[in-house]
């Protein structure tokens, strides 16, 4: 239920990196990134990279009680440990 006001509003097209699929939100000053790997991707490490505009530096793995950060190319990494796994993140603009 929390996140539904993310879920409702416009989904935005963008390529986070390979093997991955994704959806872009955008809600109350930060975006929401959904995402899990692709059917095709082998379990793992996945580089996702921001679009341009993104100034913040905190990721939020909502969910899971942790976060990351995010390097000076608009990336930051996370581990996708099953097929199965997926992970939101939420990152100030």
């Amino acid at each position: 239920r929390t996140l539904a006001p993310v879920i409702n509003t416009q989904s935005y097209v963008w390529s986070f990196g390979s093997g991955l699929d994704t959806m872009l939100k955008v809600a109350a000053g930060y975006i929401y990134i959904f995402a899990m790997i692709d059917q095709a991707s082998d379990p793992g490490v996945r580089i996702l990279t921001l679009p341009s505009g993104v100034t913040g530096s905190n990721v939020e793995v909502i969910g899971e009680s942790r976060n990351l950060t995010v390097n000076g190319s608009y990336q930051f990494s996370d581990t996708f440990a099953y097929e199965y796994s997926y992970h939101i993140y939420k990152i100030a603009l």
